[in-house]
């Protein structure tokens, strides 16, 4: 597996978890993602919640994010796109984990388990790239991986072996705010022996029965406000669009964040 030291697409096939067929969605193993103790129901929820979107729905969302110029990436699904997230989740649900006991935590705090409707796109710039990820929860699986993302603070460091040799990772919590109903985001730094470390903002959010995550390359951990404000708004988008959805609209891309600089990142 090839972890990333950049937020670039990688190329089909360059992770080793069970993946699904590209044609079919996320189909890849549960067990390799999912944790065994999770328990419990979700808390009563607003009437949005209710909404289960579908696969075309999801990739709809994934269709309206846009970069400063207003234009959309291309939207991945299947394989392409299960590889790209667990990527820049470091090989999390695949890797083995130390301490074990964070295992389940890193797996399921990609916010993505098998079968569920789930796709993504790269935006932002060729400079800065952001990839933004998008899953609907079914029966509340997400729902209740979603407390995972808070956990991650508490698995700092952690150390994952992936079948080209091991590496730590740290997680520190940032700030964010979202227009969805919940919101965390966290600094996660990759250390391998003989490289620089990387580090990635990340943003989760929630809202109603959807799941949205930024990520992008962050140059220096200590000053990521820019970034953070980047990362939301691309993930305000996908709100609104999911908003329209609810209204029977149809939603469209629009221009993104306002502060990056002019040259959207094309689509490959």
């Amino acid at each position: 597996m090839s972890l990333p030291t950049a937020c670039a697409p990688v190329e089909p096939g360059g992770a080793t978890p069970t993946s699904p067929d590209p044609d079919s969605g996320i189909e890849a193993s549960r067990d390799a993602a999912a944790p065994r103790e999770i328990t419990g129901s979700p808390s009563a929820t607003p009437a949005k919640a209710a909404r289960l979107f579908s696969q075309a729905e999801v990739e709809t969302l994934a269709g309206v994010v846009a970069g400063p110029g207003g234009a959309a990436g291309e939207v991945l699904t299947g394989a392409r796109f299960w590889d790209q997230n667990q990527s820049l989740h470091f090989g999390a649900g695949a890797a083995r984990v130390s301490p074990a006991e964070c295992s389940d935590v890193l797996a399921w705090a990609m916010l993505m388990s098998a079968e569920l409707p789930a796709a993504g796109t790269f935006s932002g710039t060729r400079a800065e790239p952001v990839f933004v990820a998008i899953s609907a929860d079914r029966d509340a699986a997400l729902t209740l991986a979603f407390e995972s993302v808070f956990k991650l603070p508490d698995c700092s460091p952690a150390t994952l072996t992936v079948e080209d040799g091991s590496f730590t990772a740290t997680y520190q919590r940032a700030s964010a705010f979202t227009d969805a109903d919940k919101s965390f985001a966290v600094i996660a730094t990759i250390i391998m022996e003989g490289r620089r470390p990387a580090h990635f903002l990340r943003v989760a959010a929630k809202d109603g029965t959807l799941f949205i995550q930024a990520t992008m390359l962050l140059a220096d951990p200590d000053d990521y406000r820019n970034e953070a404000d980047r990362l939301t708004g691309y993930i305000n988008q996908v709100v609104r669009g999911e908003r329209q959805l609810l209204l029977g609209a149809s939603p469209r891309p629009e221009p993104g964040p306002a502060k990056e600089p002019p040259g959207g990142l094309e689509s490959s």
